[in-house]
Parts: C-alpha cells; structure tokens; sequence
C-alpha cells in the first residue's frame, strides 16, 4: 500500500499526462477504425452471398422455364417483381436472364451496387450510393 500512496504523491508533469492522454487516443482511433473496417468487409460478403442466391434462384427459373419449352429473354425489376414468390424487398435494381440461362444485373442492396454482365463470372460488389449504382 505504501508505493503506491508513493506514486500518487509523486509530481507527474503536464507534459506527461498529455503524452499518456495522447497514446489512449491513438489507441482508441486504431481499434474503432479496425472494427469499422472488418464490419464493413461482413457486410460486403453478406452482400455478395445475397446476389449469388438471387443469382441461382434466376439459374433455376431459367431451367424451370427451358424444361417446359418457355426459354425467353426475361427481366425482373426490383423490387416490384417476384422471383418464385419470394419478394426481394430490400433490394432495387433489375436482372436479365438471356435465352442461354445467362444473367446480367445491377442491384442496389444496404449502400452496396452489385453488377454482373452475361459473360462475367463474379460479381462486382461496390460500396456506393442508389443514384451512383442504378444510373
């Protein structure tokens, strides 16, 4: 008990305190930016899992239609369109399927633009704004 009534009692500068102050803060900074980043990345890959699943649920309308001699060039809007009845509320954009079972699309999902063109075998998922992502 008695070194650390000590260091208590000891004179500690400004300057000191300022240089301890100073190395919490960047300390803090690091660690806040960190966590931003890596949400940021789950929220990218969340993104990217949705559009592959909206990706092979169009694939398999496709081969639903082409198994009943339906094949067709087919768009779908969203969010106004269903796809099999399931609703993609959150999501704007459209998607083309081609007469090959080829998708194309530009969706907007939670400040992330997914693009894909016919020949593209990713897709494109980029943080940006509505405007920005379905001009």
């Amino acid at each position: 008990m008695g070194k650390i009534t000590k260091a208590l009692k000891s004179n500690v500068t400004a300057k000191e305190v300022f240089h301890i102050l100073a190395v919490v803060v960047v300390a803090f900074l690091i660690g806040w930016l960190a966590v931003h980043l890596y949400i940021s990345s789950i929220n990218k890959k969340l993104v990217d899992e949705e559009v592959s699943n909206i990706i092979k649920l169009l694939e398999y309308r496709y081969y639903a239609n082409y198994l009943d001699q339906k094949v067709e060039v087919v768009e779908y809007k969203f969010p106004e369109n269903t796809i099999d009845e399931i609703t993609l509320k959150d999501i704007q954009g459209r998607a083309l399927v081609n007469e090959n079972g080829e998708v194309a699309l530009k969706i907007y999902i939670d400040n992330y633009c997914a693009t894909k063109k016919y020949k593209d075998s990713k897709v494109t998922v980029e943080k940006t704004t509505l405007n920005e992502c379905l001009a």
